[in-house]
């Protein structure tokens, strides 16, 4: 703010840095569920028969990334407090 950014793009800065990294964290989790579903589907189960069906599993998928992204957001709301209640002459005062 102190270089003439306004409250939207401090915003922005602050959330997009932390979602690139969390979105890549949940892909890379969501490659991997379905994995770990087909593995304990062959210990649990008999062959052939899916556990969980289908579209549990996507429900679960979907839950978790929903859920991760979500904490994500929360978790960037005091940093970006932070950052916005810093006045701009005190942030040109602590550079010099």
């Amino acid at each position: 703010m102190a270089l003439g950014a306004d409250r939207r793009q401090v915003a922005r800065a602050v959330f997009s840095r932390a979602a690139s990294h969390v979105g890549y964290g949940v892909l890379a989790g969501g490659a991997v569920i379905p994995l770990l579903m087909a593995a304990i589907t062959r210990i649990l189960d008999e062959p052939g028969s899916l556990w969980p069906p289908v579209p549990v599993a996507g429900a679960i998928l979907a839950l978790y990334m929903t859920a991760m992204l979500a904490v994500c957001m929360l978790a960037c709301v005091v940093p970006l407090r932070r950052a916005l209640r810093v006045q701009p002459t005190e942030a040109l005062a602590a550079d010099a």
